[in-house]
């Protein structure tokens, strides 16, 4: 029995049944629940967690994925529109610059022999004013001094057509535009991609220009 009358298992002294710390000190003789002795020392007691947690679905709502389409929509309704209307003026310009190569074949040709050659093969017989056809086989008396190869169809893929006067002084190339139908003559510009665009003695008397329909 110790002074203060307490009996212990060692000798009297109530602090040797206590457990040490990690530190060495006496822990006291009650110990918290969370508390477990692991080979001689004080770990603190990990509770594993309890339950799933819980993953968040992924993916698109009905009104997410309305709100996409109504902008592509959009979208296509702007760019498509200027788009096509690019394609048409690139097809205009195309063939523009196709007549002033020819065009500059046939002056070329007219500065050596004195008048401008008639569209037909040499010994063919002249269109004589009349707006004719060209054909693959056109023109073959400018090939290959005066143009590599001379362009006979415009950018639509329709035939140019040709006409020269019957003293063969004077010519004319023609485009019938993206409709390839022959539409009037109004000399000046045009707003329509089925407007007729017309080269005559070394200069464009109808044109394409501006916003065109």
């Amino acid at each position: 029995m110790s002074a203060a009358g307490e009996v212990t298992k060692n000798g009297g002294d109530p602090t040797l049944d206590r457990p040490k710390s990690l530190m060495g000190k006496h822990m006291p003789l009650w110990r918290p629940a969370c508390f477990r002795t692991i080979t001689g020392r004080e770990q603190k007691a990990i509770k594993p967690l309890g339950g799933k947690m819980k993953k968040r679905e992924s993916g698109f709502t009905l009104i997410e994925l309305l709100i996409v389409i109504a902008i592509i929509g959009i979208l296509a309704a702007i760019a498509i529109p200027n788009l096509l209307n690019a394609v048409q003026r690139g097809k205009q310009k195309r063939s523009m610059s196709d007549m002033r190569a020819m065009a500059t074949a046939v002056e070329a040709y007219a500065v050596d022999n004195n008048n401008y050659p008639a569209a037909s093969c040499p010994g063919g017989t002249f269109t004589n004013g009349t707006y004719a056809a060209l054909t693959t086989a056109s023109f073959s008396n400018l090939t290959p001094t005066y143009i590599a190869q001379v362009p006979v169809t415009d950018g639509w893929g329709n035939f140019f057509y040709y006409a020269l006067s019957s003293d063969a002084q004077a010519y004319a190339i023609r485009s019938n535009g993206r409709n390839g139908a022959v539409g009037s003559v109004n000399c000046g510009t045009t707003t329509n991609f089925n407007d007729d665009i017309i080269y005559s003695n070394g200069t464009f008397v109808q044109w394409p220009e501006g916003t065109q329909n």
